[in-house]
């Protein structure tokens, strides 16, 4: 258990971060669940070939300090592990 309070499961295309899934938020209809990817941590994850994005502290961390989510979202911690299209999976290491 992590403690945190906020968990999605999101899916990404060039375009767009959907929530498929979340814990914490009041998500309910399509529309508040999803946004560009450029307003999302996940887009880091896009150019990575699969690998897993960690922040420790968004707030100070220079590849999200500016990103427009870390204020409003409050994020602090993120982790990022890509399931990839043809249903594989990076090994978290």
């Amino acid at each position: 258990m992590t403690g945190c309070g906020r968990a999605f499961i999101t899916l990404v295309d060039a375009h767009r971060s959907f929530w498929k899934s979340s814990f914490g938020v009041d998500a309910r209809t399509a529309a508040t669940r999803q946004c560009p990817v450029r307003n999302s941590f996940c887009h880091h994850l896009i150019d990575l070939a699969g690998e897993r994005f960690v922040v420790e502290d968004a707030a100070h961390d220079p590849r999200t300090h500016d990103h427009p989510s870390t204020g409003p979202m409050k994020i602090g911690a993120w982790a990022g592990y890509p399931i990839m299209s043809d249903g594989s999976a990076r090994s978290a290491q």
